[in-house]
């Protein structure tokens, strides 16, 4: 019998949400009962993902997409509100004003219709998202209700907070037997090299981008994890650590999902490629061949599946600071300011003659929709 799952997504132009989105319509191990959209620009995150399954064609079983909510919650009180660049570099620079970097209102630049291109990206204020638009709240308080639907989280945790403390929702009856989030980073990783030096790169922990970008609804839910009444009876988190060293080679997107003459697949494609350069750009590192990280398709495995990464419980402690934002500090011992949270903590290697995750991934997608 197949999982019940509801995917909180920040699909955009980020190729990894739609190749989770994909990967996950390919797995019988679960069943999409809807698409939750997270993010700024949701609404138009949810129009882009609604024609993304349209390609699927009338004949498939398409869940619902219902738009979350677009803003994160404030800041605390003198917390900055300049990003940490100093201590990271370049990587963070580029992301926007404020903590919140993955609200820089990216989505869509690819597409002359975007909300994104009708002002400058850097300036423009996120939409208003009142109650009215945020059907995704009603949404997710029915579907997570009865501890029958798991919940997986491959975007910030903004529409899960608002769940869990917007007085118009009831969230009484919510129940998540078993909650699989992209998220944590713990140390810096390694990454290809550096063009001008030659030298290692390494991608610093405070590229966090889910967490990271709503630190309020992270600290919240994670300190609810914590508690012995939580709404979460299952959690575990697929780290940065272990997402930065799985990506998808351009020679097997040329070799494999490009020579596919399906629909679906053929749009997949599409978004993969017009993602490729503005990742490259963003990275800035030699040439790794890396078309597009798996984060997100990772992350949903991982939901089903033990197969891919050894998950282990550390201790953490969430630092909240003005000079490096959001940081988790791993303890040897539980201490009172810690918490307990299963991790992804490598990636297994595949048996041998076996598939790396991704020949397995695109086999399945290959397999499901050629």
């Amino acid at each position: 019998m197949p999982r019940k799952v509801v995917i909180d997504t920040d699909f955009g132009t980020d190729a990894d949400d739609a190749i989770a989105i994909a990967l996950a319509l390919a797995s019988d191990e679960i069943q999409v009962q809807a698409f939750t959209t997270v993010g700024r620009q949701s609404i138009y995150r949810k129009q882009t993902l609604e024609t993304f399954l349209a390609s699927l064609g009338k004949d498939f079983d398409v869940p619902p997409v219902y738009a979350g909510w677009d803003e994160p919650p404030p800041v605390p009180y003198g917390f900055s509100a300049s990003l940490p660049t100093s201590a990271f570099g370049g990587y963070l620079s580029g992301f926007g004003a404020g903590y919140r970097f993955n609200w820089f209102g990216n989505e869509g630049v690819l597409d002359p219709n975007s909300p994104t291109n009708s002002t400058d990206s850097s300036t423009q204020p996120p939409t208003s998202a009142g109650y009215a638009v945020y059907e995704a709240g009603q949404q997710l308080s029915k579907l997570l209700s009865g501890q029958h639907t798991d919940y997986i989280g491959i975007g910030p945790l903004t529409n899960l907070y608002q769940l869990m403390i917007n007085p118009r929702l009831d969230a009484s009856k919510v129940a998540i037997p078993r909650m699989t989030v992209m998220g944590i980073h713990l140390n810096p990783t390694l990454y290809g090299k550096d063009p001008k030096t030659g030298k290692p790169n390494f991608v610093p922990e405070g590229v966090d981008y889910n967490l990271g970008s709503d630190v309020v609804s992270a600290l919240y839910v994670l300190n609810d994890l914590a508690q012995p009444h939580s709404i979460v009876k299952s959690a575990r988190f697929v780290t940065a650590d272990v997402t930065l060293k799985t990506w998808l080679r351009k020679t097997e997107l040329a070799k494999s999902l490009a020579k596919s003459k399906n629909p679906f697949l053929q749009a997949l494609v599409k978004i993969i490629n017009e993602w490729t350069p503005i990742q490259t750009n963003l990275f800035k590192v030699t040439s790794t061949g890396n078309a597009a990280f798996l984060h997100d398709p990772l992350t949903v495995a991982c939901a089903y599946s033990d197969r891919w990464c050894n998950f282990k419980k550390l201790n953490l402690e969430l630092v909240l600071t003005n000079t490096l934002g959001l940081r988790w500090v791993e303890r040897p011992h539980p201490m009172a300011n810690t918490i307990s949270v299963n991790c992804a903590v490598s990636l297994k290697p595949p048996p041998s003659g076996g598939k790396t995750f991704q020949q397995w991934m695109v086999g399945r997608l290959l397999k499901k929709f050629n």
